[in-house]
C-alpha cells in the first residue's frame, strides 16, 4: 500500500527581493529532492507572482505552479516578523501570496 506524502508548507515571512528570491530558488531546488510530491510557499515579496514561474519555466522542473487566491496580512503575521525584519519590509505590502507547487507525474 502506497502512503501518500503530505504536502510541503514553507513560509518567506516578510523577506523581499532580492532575498526572497534567493531563497525562493532555494527552496524549490530542496522540494525537488524530496518525496513529497506539492509545495505550498508563501512570500509577501510581489514579484514572485512572475519569478517564481519564470524560474520553473527556464530550469525546465517539472512542475505545475498555481497561485491560491492571495490573503490579507494579518497581525498575528506582523507580529512574528517584527523581532526579525523591519517595518520597512513589510509595511508597504497587503498581501500574503501563496504558491503550490505539484510535481508532474513522470
Amino acid at each position: 500500500m502506497s502512503e501518500q506524502k503530505q504536502a510541503v508548507a514553507i513560509s518567506l515571512e516578510a523577506s523581499r527581493c532580492p532575498d526572497a528570491t534567493i531563497h525562493m530558488r532555494r527552496v524549490i531546488q530542496w522540494f525537488m529532492e524530496q518525496e513529497q510530491s506539492t509545495l505550498n510557499l508563501e512570500s509577501i515579496e510581489p514579484s514572485l507572482v512572475r519569478s517564481l514561474p519564470a524560474y520553473v519555466q527556464v530550469e525546465q522542473l517539472p512542475v505545475e505552479v498555481k497561485q491560491a487566491d492571495p490573503r490579507q496580512i494579518t497581525d498575528e503575521d506582523k507580529a512574528k516578523w517584527e523581532e526579525k525584519y523591519d517595518e520597512d519590509d513589510f509595511g508597504d505590502v497587503e498581501v500574503v501570496n501563496t504558491f503550490i507547487l505539484t510535481k508532474k507525474a513522470a
